[in-house]
């Protein structure tokens, strides 16, 4: 006899408006008190608030790209996540706006907005790229790929169509290649990856899935999948795959380094591995893939929606922890020098973002779970 899944009782799903009102309101006052602090404080204010926004930034286009694979793959999965993954897609415009408060700090985010600071290595690179690495050039290339993800949001809904698969992928790898380079590579100047917009890439849609099957749950699944346990057994499989490749392309691009062994390349993992920063590295390798792994692995997990949510969830902000291991570093290279804000600001944007998320989210799906 199958044993169908144990749902979370509706009133889950109901209690979200509630904690959507706690949620917008706590959001407001951490971002007023993280504001005042950052007068008094701006280069630490705008290091957080690049950690923050791109913490806001994995889901949305995670879901973004969950919404493309699905239209090229087919698959229940898809289906049973729709309205998160809708609901995701439509939070692009507004995570864009989170984003253009970063435009006023350059100088304290990018060593090439403020070149006194600069190493020889890293002098040397931007001489040979002068105009690529210019505060003009930067704000017009974000603009430009802004729209692009903009243009993405409007292609998402069309998904019926047979091109819009593969034109949006393309799309989306153009613009979240160029993302990757200009918000998170050149906080080094001098250190290139190929293979790391792909690790980027990963990680965006490894938030996604975790993302979109905590709040389906959370929201109340879709009743027409009640009887349906394979699609759970999906959605693990799924959330496995994509947290092993997005361990096998991080791992690969640090292999690729290591092999190589030049201190122009290594000098990245070794501002990574210092001062503290390894036990973020040992801490995601254990909470972030091998526990995951090992729960996944089993279909009592995918069964039990109730610890499946609470293991969606640890994988999600298992991908905080790991962006912050990606950018605080390169402000931060002598080991970890914990700032308030550090905590303030993710709390504040990922609230503000959580409040809008709920507002478009908790109606669709509880019409679904509930009709």
């Amino acid at each position: 006899m199958v044993r169908l899944p144990e749902f979370l009782p509706p009133a889950w799903g109901a209690g979200l408006v509630g904690f959507r009102r706690v949620c917008g309101v706590a959001a407001m006052a951490i971002a007023v008190l993280a504001s005042v602090i950052g007068v008094r404080h701006p280069a630490p204010f705008f290091h957080a608030y690049l950690f923050a926004a791109l913490v806001c930034l994995n889901p949305t286009l995670g879901c973004l790209l969950l919404a493309f694979i699905h239209r090229m793959t087919g698959g229940a999965w898809g289906r049973t996540l729709a309205p998160a993954l809708a609901a995701g897609q439509r939070m692009v415009p507004w995570t864009i706006l989170l984003c253009v408060p970063l435009f006023f700090g350059l100088g304290h985010l990018f060593p090439w907005a403020a070149p006194g600071t600069l190493s020889a290595q890293a002098r040397l690179f931007l001489v040979q790229h002068p105009a690529y690495f210019s505060r003009p050039a930067f704000i017009l290339r974000s603009v430009g790929y802004g729209i692009l993800f903009l243009v993405l949001l409007a292609i998402a809904p069309q998904c019926r169509r047979a091109w819009t698969g593969p034109v949006g992928m393309m799309l989306y790898i153009i613009a979240t290649y160029l993302l990757a380079v200009d918000w998170v590579l050149s906080l080094e100047p001098g250190w290139s990856s190929t293979g790391f917009p792909l690790v980027f890439m990963a990680s965006q849609a490894l938030s996604g899935i975790a993302f979109c099957i905590a709040v389906t749950i959370l929201a109340g699944a879709p009743v027409a999948d009640l009887d349906k346990p394979v699609i759970w057994k999906d959605l693990g499989n799924l959330l496995l795959g994509i947290m092993m490749f997005w361990a096998y392309v991080a791992y690969s691009q640090f292999l690729v380094v290591w092999s190589g062994n030049l201190p122009h390349e290594a000098v990245w993992y070794l501002h990574r591995n210092a001062g503290g920063w390894h036990y973020i590295l040992l801490a995601l390798a254990v909470f972030q893939l091998l526990i995951p792994l090992l729960l996944l692995l089993s279909s009592r997990t995918k069964r039990r929606t109730r610890f499946f949510a609470a293991l969606a969830v640890g994988v999600l902000l298992g991908q905080v922890l790991y962006t912050y291991w990606l950018v605080l570093p390169s402000f931060r290279p002598q080991g970890i020098d914990f700032h308030w804000l550090d905590l303030l600001l993710p709390l504040a944007l990922g609230g503000l973002w959580l409040f809008r998320f709920l507002g478009l989210a908790p109606l669709p799906l509880q019409e679904e779970a509930h009709a």
